[in-house]
């Protein structure tokens, strides 16, 4: 079994059993108490051996999400985790679906006479909703995880004295990363948020004495609405999940002094590439340079290549370096080897009989002053392309933006400017809400 988060988890808690490990409801939690939690949840679990054994975890942000996938992960178990927001219903088929032994909630589930048994190192597997809506799993080692969270606390600058505050749901792979691991590999501590909302998100900053923030654009939108928000001892906020516009970067500025700092990554591999001065954020010319140990490329067609012991080898071949993925992001490098992304193959669409990149609309609109989140669809039953935006710039403005850039479909492009379009627990756009949204105004 891979156990590498485990061995360094062991080696913290003998090292100084007595450090801080999450601050959760203003309760202090050291790192003796979460392991003790852990070993107190392993004696729960239907048996002592679940070696390869899948074992979906559905539990709210806190101790014991983290002391539940300690005791699954000494157990041997390969876990499943879902956000907490999901339903039981979803997470039960979910896990039906993968053959799960069980589903972990506040009770135990057992699901399958005859589960699947993973192979040999499997750990974790990622999953990952992708473009089509139907959740795919991506298996992922010890090893792999710690590589992602080894890249994360190195490019990022992360230190033992920082403390993490926890507001993206644990099982997202982008808390996975710069949360989960960072704490059980490396003990950086977690203040776990306990509510989405600006105020409230600024006072446990606050309480906790949190120094780093990972979160998404919506999140720091929302702070920019007030005036009189205080955000304590932050040293360092870091955006991913979704865009992250220059307006957006530059208003965050003005109001706190503080930079926001681009994170680039996908469930596949961890951590791509990162905004290390936070100035790419404020200009939009690139997303950032490549993360510490990962090597980027591109092949024939512009498809970004990432090779780097993060990149989940299952089913691929693995080199000294690590496997190597390719994604669906069309890039290109500047001089200093930021990178730019310019659409997604995956994005392509047919709109009176042309092909357009829906990336490529959204683009040009978010370029502009004004525009904090912009998003675009392929309407097919009328055959319209319609571009959301949010901000200042009026939706004629921006019409006229894009129909400059695309004469040939001047009919077929549609405006809305929305007062907030809708986003996700992952803080990704909400497509399914934005389109029946938009679609009603017809």
């Amino acid at each position: 079994m891979s156990n590498e988060i485990l061995q360094r988890w062991d080696q913290l808690v003998a090292e100084a059993p007595d450090a801080l490990a999450i601050i959760h409801d203003q309760v202090r939690w050291t790192r003796r108490e979460l392991d003790e939690l852990a070993h107190k949840i392993s004696a729960k679990l239907p048996q002592a051996d679940l070696t390869g054994l899948g074992i979906g975890l559905h539990l709210p942000n806190g101790a014991s999400w983290l002391a539940a996938f300690l005791a699954l992960r000494r157990a041997g178990a390969v876990l499943v985790p879902f956000d907490a927001g999901a339903t039981t219903d979803y997470c039960l088929e979910q896990s039906s679906l993968l053959k799960c032994f069980a589903l972990q909630s506040k009770t135990t589930t057992l699901l399958d006479d005859a589960p699947r048994k993973w192979e040999s190192g499997v750990a974790l597997l990622k999953l990952t909703s992708g473009s089509s809506g139907v959740p795919k799993a991506l298996p992922f080692t010890e090893g792999e995880l710690c590589a992602d969270g080894d890249n994360i606390e190195s490019t990022m600058g992360l230190r033992r004295d920082d403390i993490n505050f926890a507001l993206l749901p644990l099982a997202h792979s982008y808390a996975l990363g710069n949360l989960v691991v960072p704490l059980l590999a490396s003990g950086i501590p977690l203040a776990i948020g306990s509510a989405p909302l600006p105020r409230i998100i600024a006072e446990e900053i606050r309480a906790s004495g949190a120094t780093v923030f990972p979160s998404v654009p919506a999140v720091f939108e929302a702070f920019t609405k007030f005036d009189d928000i205080d955000l304590g001892q932050l040293r360092l906020c870091i955006s991913a999940a979704a865009p992250l516009t220059p307006a957006l970067a530059k208003k965050f500025k003005d109001h706190f002094g503080m930079l926001i700092h681009n994170f680039y990554g996908a469930s596949e591999c961890g951590g791509i590439a990162y905004d290390r001065s936070g100035e790419a954020g404020l200009s939009g010319l690139s997303i950032g340079q490549p993360m510490d140990n990962v090597q980027l490329s591109t092949n024939e067609q512009g498809l970004l290549q990432v090779r780097s012991a993060a990149v989940s080898a299952n089913g691929r071949e693995r080199e000294p370096e690590g496997a190597q993925l390719t994604l669906d992001d069309k890039v290109s490098f500047l001089d200093d080897g930021s990178v730019v992304i310019s659409g997604r193959a995956d994005r392509m669409v047919k709109c009176g009989g042309k092909r357009v990149d829906l990336g490529a609309l959204e683009n040009i609109v978010l370029k502009s002053p004004g525009v904090e989140f912009a998003t675009a669809f392929h309407d097919e039953q009328a055959d319209r392309l319609w571009v959301a935006i949010q901000g200042h710039l009026l939706a004629d403005v921006a019409l006229s933006k894009l129909q400059t850039a695309f004469p040939s479909l001047r009919g077929r492009i549609r405006v809305k400017r929305l007062t907030k379009i809708p986003i996700n627990p992952r803080g990704k756009i909400d497509q399914a809400s934005l389109k029946e949204k938009l679609l009603e105004i017809l």
